[in-house]
């Protein structure tokens, strides 16, 4: 059984502020995290978000999204390019 372990927040209009007891930090706190994965879980702002992390040097494939572009572009898309169905 797999189980998801979550070790910091990113949020930049919640930085400064707790969810569930941890500290949520600002996107650009990223680049001094370790993590394996990196789930953007916004719906509307989540190209945006991708492009700040791409920017903050965040490596792509460790980018998943709950969310593929399909659902809101139309475009059948996901991060990556690839046609998904998943995230």
């Amino acid at each position: 059984m797999n189980f998801f372990k979550c070790y910091g927040i990113v949020d930049e209009e919640m930085a400064g502020k707790k969810f569930f007891g941890r500290d949520i930090m600002p996107l650009k706190a990223v680049s001094g995290l370790s993590y394996d994965r990196i789930v953007v879980t916004s719906y509307l702002k989540r190209e945006k978000i991708y492009k700040k992390l791409l920017n903050e040097n965040t490596d792509r494939e460790a980018i998943k999204g709950i969310f593929s572009y399909d659902t809101a572009f139309g475009r059948g898309r996901n991060y990556r390019g690839y046609k998904s169905s998943h995230c």
